[in-house]
């Protein structure tokens, strides 16, 4: 499947109320969603870690960031329509692979035009148990899921309570965002026999940058080392042992 392009100059940014209205209720009511906008997927259960659920060819908007200290960060969001994990008719079990979604807020209400109530909104963060490294690698993930409420659900429209439609925002930003950069450099140097002595001082390049701006706390030097063979791993593992004495 080739990546999905979106078409110079769209922009898929619904209100709240929006997206209640025209694009859930219509769902609700036996609509297709459209795929250029809200995609399907399975956000809980044993393989359902986030960076594990999405791709490069989901409709994912990308946004490039600099705070007033000319901080950079990236951020990437997409909108997901996906069914909830419940373990009872009121208790919803929200863990995923290596961690879960944990609540931030509770539930609040949204009203159209006229005041009516018409969906909720909860907003909820990823946290993973135990490597806080993990979040480092794979960015901090914030959701904010929608519900119908109120009069979206007088249709007898029941049913679809076992649905939301979330707005999920993956981000890297200062040392978290150069580990992502790093990891990226990193795969793009070719190990091929031929320019073997070339690949390897670029790839302990990288290593040495990363040693001098702080320790190598940002780096992962297996992910630099697990494709050699093994005489250059144990030149690279000499060198940085001579660097670090």
């Amino acid at each position: 499947m080739s990546e999905f392009i979106m078409p110079p100059g769209y922009r898929f940014e619904p209100t709240d109320e929006e997206l209640i209205r025209f694009y859930f209720s219509e769902k609700a009511l036996g609509q297709p969603l459209p795929r250029s906008s809200i995609v399907e997927k399975e956000l809980y259960g044993d393989n359902a870690n986030p960076w594990d659920v999405f791709s490069d060819t989901d409709p994912l908007k990308t946004e490039t960031i600099f705070d007033k200290n000319e901080t950079k960060s990236i951020k990437k969001t997409i909108f997901v329509l996906t069914k909830l994990s419940k373990i009872s008719p009121k208790r919803i079990s929200r863990k995923v692979g290596c961690g879960l979604w944990d609540g931030q807020t509770g539930a609040i209400t949204i009203n159209d035009s006229q005041g009516m109530i018409i969906g909720s909104k909860k907003m909820l963060t990823f946290k993973t148990k135990g490597d806080s490294n993990v979040m480092k690698i794979h960015g901090h993930w914030i959701m904010h899921e929608y519900s119908l409420d109120g009069v979206s659900l007088i249709n007898g429209l029941k049913f679809i309570n076992d649905y939301v439609i979330c707005r999920i925002t993956r981000s890297w930003k200062g040392k978290d965002l150069q580990v992502l950069e790093n990891r990226k450099r990193s795969r793009t140097i070719s190990y091929d026999h031929s320019n073997r002595e070339d690949n390897k001082k670029a790839r302990m390049m990288l290593v040495q940058e990363s040693i001098s701006h702080n320790g190598g706390q940002d780096f992962d030097l297996l992910d630099q080392i697990d494709d050699l063979s093994p005489s250059m791993i144990e030149d690279c593992m000499k060198w940085l042992s001579d660097e670090l004495n």
